[in-house]
């Protein structure tokens, strides 16, 4: 039987680092731009609770100019140094339609509002040169859980196998950067592959990230593999489930599960990744001016 990884405890290391890297004259501040999605909402309040007990004050908006009024770094008359933002997925229609929210999208990717999601232009450009900078929220608490396992067995994740299946940009792509940088050799499958089993039969560590109910089966896998699950979808039972079916866990050394599993890791990388960004604009800016 595989070893369930603790996230919580690995949550709360995650934020106590965080709260020790608190500068005790910055104000942090984090804007969401809210949606109408029922799911996204829950998202949101676990966000803001996680924030608020760090002592990070939290905005919550649907008008996209609020953020730009109060989060780009060149208005001389906004929180430059202490605020980052989000925008919380789906974005609802009408915000789309909204020229201020495309102007929106154009500084956070260009690196003018700080992304704390880390999705931005200069955020992924860092993470495929190796540099050192905030990495999208996901992906972080993964290698941040990876280093936990491997440290606790005296292992490291070079020369790992990883498969991972899907490809989004805030999760299967970030991550697979991630893990190249780290020297693991790295596939990654989506919906297009062919004998998606052949690929994770080989597989040290498996990281699914598609939001299809139970995707992995026992008979995908072999021994002794990591298993980390991201995929997340309600079932018409209204209950939520993985992607990777609980029978594939006694094959595992270690799994996650869904829930209470990765997304506490990446609620607790939004905390980080405010604080974290906000200190290097605020060095930047002091060494600089």
């Amino acid at each position: 039987m595989g070893i369930k990884i603790d996230c919580k405890s690995i949550q709360e290391n995650i934020l106590e680092i965080t709260r020790n890297n608190k500068l005790s004259h910055i104000n942090y501040k984090l804007y969401i731009l809210a949606n109408n999605d029922i799911a996204s909402n829950i998202y949101i309040k676990n966000k803001v609770k996680i924030c608020e007990a760090l002592g990070i004050e939290c905005i919550i908006t649907k008008d996209p100019q609020v953020i730009r009024d109060n989060c780009n770094i060149n208005n001389d008359s906004c929180n430059k140094i202490t605020s980052g933002a989000i925008i919380q997925l789906p974005v609802d229609k009408e915000i789309e339609k909204m020229e201020s929210y495309s102007l929106l999208q154009i500084e956070m990717k260009n690196g003018f509002i700080l992304d704390v999601d880390a999705t931005d232009v200069h955020s992924l450009h860092s993470l495929m040169n190796s540099n050192i900078n905030i990495k999208p929220c996901t992906p972080s608490g993964i290698y941040w859980l990876l280093l936990n396992i491997m440290y606790d067995n005296n292992d490291c994740l070079k020369g790992k196998n990883v498969v991972i299946i899907g490809k989004s940009v805030i999760v299967g792509k970030s991550m697979a950067l991630t893990l190249l940088n780290e020297s693991c050799t790295v596939t990654v499958c989506d919906s297009n592959t062919k004998n998606l089993e052949s690929f994770t039969r080989n597989a040290d560590i498996i990281i699914s990230a598609t939001g299809k109910k139970y995707l992995i089966t026992e008979d995908m896998i072999t021994h002794n593999t990591v298993l980390i699950d991201v995929g997340i979808t309600r079932d018409t039972d209204n209950k939520i489930y993985g992607d990777i079916h609980p029978n594939c866990y006694d094959k595992s050394s270690y799994y996650t599960t869904v829930p209470g599993g990765i997304g506490l890791l990446t609620t607790a990388m939004v905390a980080f990744n405010l604080v974290y960004g906000v200190n290097r604009i605020e060095t930047y800016v002091n060494n600089v001016l």
